[in-house]
């Protein structure tokens, strides 16, 4: 069995009811995760998760934003979890 990316921490009664949408198999809630900027934080957090806007209510208020309903830590640590495969090959006899 595989790890996890990451494991979210959801603050439940955060969540925007008005966001929420019906999908073919039940209610569905979109969130974002958003990397900290300074890396991890004093609980080991490594970002903030938050709830996004549906497309049509972003349409009529741009400025709307979602709430923060949590964070997120990858189990690995960040540098792991975010590694680009790319990152690894070696260009410098390409010849373009």
């Amino acid at each position: 069995m595989s790890k996890p990316i990451a494991k979210l921490n959801i603050n439940v009664s955060k969540i925007n009811k008005d966001f929420l949408f019906e999908g073919t198999k039940g209610k569905y809630m979109d969130v974002a995760l958003w990397d900290n900027k300074d890396g991890r934080d004093q609980y080991e957090n490594d970002g903030m998760v938050t709830q996004d806007v549906p497309y049509k209510m972003k349409q009529e208020q741009p400025d709307l934003r979602g709430p923060i309903i949590g964070n997120f830590k990858y189990p690995d640590g960040p540098v792991t979890a975010m590694k680009d495969p790319a990152a690894d090959v070696d260009d410098t006899d390409i010849p373009f």
